[in-house]
């Protein structure tokens, strides 16, 4: 989940297990600490502000397994969230193994400080993308030449470009050559 976090431009910062809340249950004070609260960058494009979101994540079969002893903790966290104008909310894997985490972990080899971008490749991609505005990866690949090798090469470019967010696609669909691909 986490890699999904780090990836979204929506995100401002996260952090992991960032309270512990405390709540009575059958007479007992007992503690509860979900994984992770989510802030939201506040886009001024955008008419309302996402909220932060308390998450916790479980696997279905573990929920169905111990919702007697899990409910209670879910309801204490959604009351302490929606007093702090938070929302709560529980995930599972299905939300969370999706294509975009593949693509995510995908685009992630491409990102960072250590990997060169080459500079005449990157213009070479971007330009074809300002003058045809949407294309696929292979039509682009083969609007940049008929060298397959050189192919190759703007190939690595290409999906840096991705990962950079500079040339988009759907990272919900599975990422291929053959996925639509357009500029901002």
């Amino acid at each position: 989940m986490l890699q999904l976090l780090e990836f979204d431009d929506c995100v401002e910062s996260y952090c992991e297990q960032p309270i512990t809340i405390e709540y009575v249950h059958e007479g007992t004070v007992r503690r509860y600490t979900p994984d992770v609260l989510v802030y939201y960058r506040n886009d001024p494009a955008v008419s309302t502000a996402i909220k932060p979101i308390l998450g916790e994540v479980k696997y279905r079969a573990e929920l169905k397994q111990c919702w007697t002893d899990l409910k209670p903790k879910f309801m204490a966290a959604s009351r302490y969230a929606a007093g702090r104008g938070w929302r709560f909310k529980l995930l599972t894997e299905r939300e969370i193994r999706t294509n975009y985490l593949v693509n995510v972990r995908f685009l992630r080899h491409y990102i960072g400080p250590e990997l060169q971008v080459r500079q005449t490749n990157q213009d070479l991609l971007m330009s074809l993308m300002e003058d045809v505005h949407r294309t696929t990866g292979n039509e682009l690949l083969l609007l940049a030449t008929t060298d397959r090798t050189k192919r190759a090469e703007l190939l690595y470019t290409l999906w840096q470009l991705v990962a950079m967010r500079l040339i988009h696609c759907d990272l919900t669909v599975e990422l291929s050559l053959q996925a639509e691909l357009w500029i901002p």
